[in-house]
């Protein structure tokens, strides 16, 4: 008669069931194992009699499918079953009954209708004649885990989508290095941007891409310091490519952390910006020539000027125009141009468009008429305005009042003839400068003669400074209006450009000089002294014959926009303080999803985060997740939205909030990677725990036969005594002979307990002792054996006679075995069930030496295909058939091994499939 205390211990109280082997007085160490089983409340144990009717219940059923005893025991278990599987019951018990027991997970019905995911496990019960007598059925709620599981699988296959994504990259170099900064991998982008092949640069250090002067300043090195520091390190500078080709690149580089936080190198992102680099400073420089154009046009009042589209109609309008013409802006832009030319010119102004389009530019006078109807003389330039392809896209128009110079050219043929001829060009600009600059009164106009004394200083200068034009027109310099230092300080400056001191007026000239054109802010004072911040416009004034004759600045009183413009940036610090201060990164994007602001947390948490960027481009992997789910919900539907998302490139996880503003969205948001993990540590303990009560379950026939044997024995022993007694006289050698007979089966029995109990608690807290590996061997051949004998697997173990004791956590190190022989009998079982019992064995060997212990766990089970080898030992990876494996099991081995100071390695080195513990002997000494 086989005894099961599992099977007693899950008697309900309520239940009356006569079977010899349930609540039997002869074996009174039942009652500690039926406490045991009641007491669980995360697996639902329970006992069915052969046709499947429930017969025991335990307080963790009760919980995990709703039923009480009463209301269970007596219905057949069919009724934990969804309708779609009406014959999956009936199954299992066949397939346990054929093969002793029967594993497997999928959906089951509690007693309110909801349905869990569960894990089963299902061990037929036989006596000792074989004849079947009921079943052991264990029951998980897996629910959870089976959440955590397909979350796994989607970020595999992310994962992998990611990697082909790189390796399709051809616009960036995207590569690895070690710690030390030698290349491992190299993507085919790096290669057309750096122009090595893998194979000529895999394993060289990457400072091979620097110049000579970096590499002299350690700039390689102290990359992957500050990267390694702060967790990413970005950068932009030259680089050198495989012909020796300089490019400006981008530069991002990651540190890479396994799971447990060692360094094991660098990813390293470049992009080639060398043409981007110079188009922005082609458009940095097109721009502050277009600043100097826009100022000159706004500060020429005198000049109409204004641009018509292809059939004449008016796109834009200056001041010069307005007080030329009369007409604001509004009046004319939509009109013809014709509508200034007097009725019998009205044709002129398409034959004019015409010759422009033809000859590219055309000058004429003709007479035109104002808004009040007074008409004057005027000079008309039309110049022709083409497209990249050269189509005329428009026409610029310049229209000067000739009025005042007739009356100058008058002035000038009545003047002295014997001024010289630059005297006479230079009196003629004057006037013609005089009458132009006197019409601006909120435009400084001073102009002066080559030598710098002032000619010209216009009613709007007068007004600015103080002065009237009869106090300073005479006087050498404009110079007496500036700050002295401030002159010094500029002078210095444009003195080591032109490596000659500068002093005065020099300062001025050289400026316009060096750029044909000057323009920068200075500080004017005023005749009462008080400081004019101005914008000033330097250039020189040609004759006609086009040499020339003095210079010019126009300026503009600025003061007030300075002031606005420190007010203004007075509330940014002030909104950025309170921004930074807070312990959420802050992001401002426009309608546009352009990058528009971000706080310091953002900035120190986003090593990809740019100011003025499309978002998108900058976290491209953001497509497709709930991110960008949520964020075009806000910028689309104007409404909050929270949610929290995996953000892969950083390995980070975040909590989001995002808010609609006028301007785009804002986000909020802050990282719970930490909290996420510990969620993710504590669901792998979870899912550990019960790694160790499937072992459990697996060995619980063979262990209730290796106890039932020894009870047996003492059993008998004991029974012969007694006949003996009744009989006759019992001598004291057969009383001492019963008795050592007894103490050793007793021994035994204690020792398969021990080793039972040790291997279902967990000891990472113990402390570690001096232990034999010949105990630890025997307590795993205790446990099993039966196990093996039964499957007709065979396991032999070679120790040596003397092995030194180790230092260890011994019920750690049983785990680790017990979990190596379980792998190697499932790995026989499955694929070598009709194979001869002489070619199913399973060795466990020890060498040591003086520093070491090593274990070696080999069996005759099929290879490891190569492309699993390098999976094997990471969590939640099994090659094992579904149910019956958790894929965490040599994981956790590997940690225990690890934290020992050793290791657990698959060898490569043998015919067999074969796993190597290696144990420091000390793992004080050799951590020193």
């Amino acid at each position: 008669m086989i005894w099961d205390p599992s099977v007693s211990a899950m008697n309900a109280p309520a239940a009356k069931i006569d079977h010899p082997i349930i609540g039997s007085s002869s074996f009174p160490d039942q009652e500690p194992f039926r406490l045991m089983v009641e007491a669980v409340l995360d697996y639902a144990v329970f006992m069915l009699d052969p046709n499947g009717i429930v017969i025991t219940w335990n307080s963790g059923a009760e919980r995990i499918k709703g039923y009480t005893a009463d209301e269970i025991i007596g219905k057949h278990f069919s009724i934990f079953y969804p309708p779609e599987a009406p014959r999956l019951p009936d199954t299992e018990l066949s397939i346990a009954s054929a093969r002793g027991h029967y594993v497997n997970e999928g959906w089951r019905v509690r007693k309110d209708g909801s349905r869990f995911w569960a894990h089963v496990v299902l061990t037929a019960l036989r006596d000792v004649d074989g004849t079947l007598i009921g079943f052991g059925r264990v029951t998980r709620d897996l629910t959870e885990r089976r959440q955590i599981e397909q979350g796994l699988i989607a970020a595999n296959n992310h994962l992998d989508s990611f990697r082909l994504m790189v390796e399709s990259v051809t616009d960036y170099a995207v590569f690895m290095l070690d710690p030390k900064g030698v290349i491992t991998t190299w993507n085919p982008g790096a290669q057309r941007m750096k122009g090595y092949a893998a194979h000529e640069i895999i394993g060289k250090h990457f400072s091979i891409f620097y110049p000579p002067l970096a590499i002299g300043s350690r700039l390689p090195d102290r990359e992957l310091e500050i990267a390694t520091r702060n967790g990413h390190y970005v950068d932009e500078g030259w680089r050198l490519r495989k012909d020796g080709s300089r490019l400006w690149a981008s530069v991002t580089i990651t540190p890479l952390h396994d799971q447990f936080g060692t360094l094991v190198g660098f990813g390293k992102v470049t992009r080639d910006l060398t043409q981007k680099r110079a188009a922005e400073e082609r458009v940095t420089e097109a721009n502050i020539n277009l600043d100097r154009i826009r100022i000159l046009v706004e500060s020429i009042v005198d000049y109409a000027l204004y641009i018509v589209d292809p059939t004449g109609t008016i796109l834009t309008w200056n001041l010069g125009a307005k007080r030329l013409l009369g007409y604001d802006a509004q009046e004319v832009i939509g009109r013809t141009n014709e509508g200034f030319y007097l009725s019998e010119d009205s044709s002129q102004c398409s034959t004019e468009l015409a010759d422009a389009a033809t000859h590219g530019r055309i000058d004429h006078e003709h007479w035109l008429a104002r808004k009040d109807d007074s008409s004057f003389r005027a000079a008309i330039t039309t110049t022709v305005l083409r497209d990249v392809a050269g189509s005329p896209v428009g026409f610029g128009r310049v229209i000067r009042d000739l009025t005042e110079k007739r009356a100058a050219e008058v002035a000038l043929q009545e003047s002295d003839r014997s001024r010289s001829e630059a005297a006479a060009s230079l009196a003629a600009a004057n006037s013609y400068l005089t009458s132009i600059s006197n019409a601006s009164i909120f435009t400084s106009v001073i102009a002066t003669d080559l030598h710098g004394t002032i000619t010209n200083f216009n009613r709007g200068a007068e007004l600015m400074l103080g002065y009237s034009a009869s106090e300073v027109v005479g006087i050498r310099s404009p110079g007496i209006f500036h700050v002295a230092s401030e002159v010094e300080d500029r002078g210095r400056i444009l003195g080591e450009i032109v490596h000659r001191p500068l002093h005065d007026f020099e300062v001025f000239t050289t400026a316009i000089d060096l750029h044909g054109h000057a323009q920068s802010e200075w500080t004017y004072i005023h005749k009462d002294g008080h400081p004019i911040t101005v914008c000033l416009s330097l250039s020189t004034i040609q004759g006609d014959n086009g040499d020339p004759v003095g210079y010019l600045g126009v300026a503009q009183d600025i003061t007030e926009k300075h002031l606005a413009t420190r007010e203004l940036h007075a509330a940014h610090a002030q909104l950025n303080s309170v921004m930074n201060s807070t312990s959420d990164g802050v992001m401002e994007l426009g309608h546009d999803w352009t990058v528009l602001y971000g706080n310091r947390k953002a900035v120190t948490t986003l090593p990809d985060f740019k100011l003025g960027r499309n978002y998108w481009t900058c976290f491209p992997a953001v497509r497709n997740t709930p991110t960008e789910t949520g964020l075009r919900k806000t910028m689309e539907e104007r409404v909050e939205t929270a949610f929290e998302s995996y953000y892969q490139p950083y390995d980070l996880y975040y909590r989001v909030r995002v808010y609609p503003t006028e301007s785009g969205i804002s986000i909020f948001f802050a990282d719970v990677t930490s909290e996420k993990t510990l969620q993710s540590q504590l669901a792998l303990e979870q899912v550990l725990r019960e790694k160790r009560i499937e072992a459990l379950s697996h060995m619980a026939g063979g262990l209730a036969h290796e106890i039932s044997n020894p009870l047996a024995i003492i059993h008998a022993r004991a029974s012969d005594l007694k006949e003996l007694n009744a009989t006759r006289t019992i001598t004291p050698e057969e009383i001492l002979k019963a008795c050592d007979s007894i103490v050793y089966t007793s021994d035994r029995a204690i020792r398969i307990l021990r080793g039972l109990r040790g291997f279902a608690r967990e000891a990472g807290n113990d402390p570690m002792e001096w232990a034999s590996i010949h105990s630890i061997a025997e307590q795993c051949l205790e446990l099993q054996q039966t196990r093996f004998e039964r499957h007709h697997v065979t396991l032999t173990m070679d120790l040596p006679g003397e092995i030194p004791l180790f230092l260890c956590r011994e019920t750690q190190v049983i785990q680790i075995l017990t979990n190596l022989l379980n792998n190697s009998f499932d790995a026989i079982d499955q694929s070598q069930s009709n194979t001869d019992p002489k070619d199913r064995w399973v060795s466990l060997a020890v060498t040591h030496t003086a520093e070491t212990i090593c274990i070696n766990v080999t069996d005759s089970g099929p290879d490891i295909d190569d492309k699993v080898r390098p999976h094997l030992m990471d969590p939640f990876f099994t090659t094992k058939s579904p149910g019956l494996g958790t894929g965490v099991g040599l994981s956790l081995s590997r940690a225990i091994a690890q934290d020992h100071g050793g290791t657990l390695t698959l060898c490569s080195d043998t015919a067999h499939t074969c796993f190597r513990l290696i144990l420091p002997i000390n793992p004080e000494i050799a951590n020193q």
